[in-house]
């Protein structure tokens, strides 16, 4: 299964990433710093948070029967929910 933004898997992690970590902290965040400058001088996403967000979307997916997400898939939903915060 390909993994897009019409996915139920991405679509519950971009859903939850906003009612763990609110627009104004992902606006001002850098992210969780996978990549990148990490010179920035922008508050990380609590580590402990996006964790437990992950937990419950694997969760989620596992109680619908859905394809559960890997790393890579997970943070780069958040990425783009952050990305979209600022816009």
């Amino acid at each position: 299964m390909k993994w897009g933004a019409e996915d139920d898997e991405e679509r519950i992690i971009i859903t939850r990433v906003p009612a763990i970590n609110p627009r104004e902290t992902q606006e001002r965040s850098r992210g969780q710093v996978l990549a990148g400058n990490k010179h920035d001088i922008k508050p990380v996403l609590d580590a402990v948070i996006i964790s437990a967000c992950k937990g419950y979307v694997w969760m989620w997916c596992k109680d619908h029967s859905k394809t559960v997400p890997d790393d890579t898939s997970f943070n780069k939903a958040v990425t783009l929910q952050i990305d979209y915060s600022r816009k």
